[in-house]
């Protein structure tokens, strides 16, 4: 949404952008087919996986709407999933003016992974009270649960609460982001330190015979293409 693809283009590649797409939740998430086996390059990269869409553009802004979509767009959105200048109001006194862009992205893309790993809908519900009281105590932002600092390494979650602190200043860039993604899932012998992805990014699906990588988490999911396990029959992963 920031630049058309993971390698920067010159010129831009949409004359509005960067695209802000205000309603990041994982209902708004959609489970597609998996995909082609390898990149431009020739490599698999992650082909084990499923392929994820984002869905939902019903108000997205762009370049061509700032600043006046700062004050048209406030609210909109899902409550949970609204980044803190998503709540934040001109009239509100004592609140930073953060406009909406691209780090909204971030915050967006951070609650989404953090309701999804503490298994909590409503993980990062925000209102204009605790907005306030977040500008001036900046420590208090969304929170994991025991449970998912238990089961998640310290690099993810690390890198979920950068992207959901209240502050934009304080939140990675959508390019940092990345960068660090490839830092923890792309191992390089005397480069990166780890490979949290255990070797997946370059494994084709067939490197893994009849493996199912989702789990199905109870009632009826209509939009994962094929990819929901019936109930009863456990995980392999």
């Amino acid at each position: 949404m920031e630049r058309g693809d993971e390698v920067p283009q010159s010129p831009p590649w949409f004359i509005g952008g960067p695209v802000v797409h205000l309603d990041l939740k994982p209902g708004n998430v959609f489970i597609a087919d998996y995909p082609a086996q390898t990149t431009a390059n020739g490599q698999p990269d992650f082909a084990i996986y499923p392929r994820f869409k984002l869905a939902d553009f019903g108000f997205p802004v762009d370049n061509r709407r700032f600043p006046r979509a700062d004050d048209e767009y406030r609210g909109r959105g899902m409550t949970g999933y609204l980044s803190p200048e998503q709540l934040q109001a001109h009239q509100h006194a004592g609140q930073s003016q953060d406009h909406l862009n691209t780090k909204t992205n971030v915050y967006g893309i951070g609650i989404t992974l953090m309701a999804m790993m503490n298994l909590n809908y409503h993980t990062g519900a925000l209102n204009f009270a605790e907005a306030e009281w977040n500008e001036k105590h900046l420590n208090l932002v969304p929170q994991f649960k025991l449970r998912a600092l238990m089961t998640y390494s310290k690099t993810l979650t690390d890198m979920v609460r950068s992207c959901v602190q209240f502050r934009q200043a304080n939140r990675p860039t959508s390019g940092t982001l990345l960068t660090s993604l490839r830092n923890a899932t792309d191992h390089q012998p005397g480069v990166l330190p780890e490979d949290f992805a255990l070797g997946a990014r370059r494994a084709a699906s067939a490197n893994f015979p009849g493996i199912q990588l989702l789990k199905h988490l109870g009632g009826a999911d209509d939009y994962a293409v094929g990819m929901s396990i019936p109930p009863g029959i456990p995980a392999s992963i």
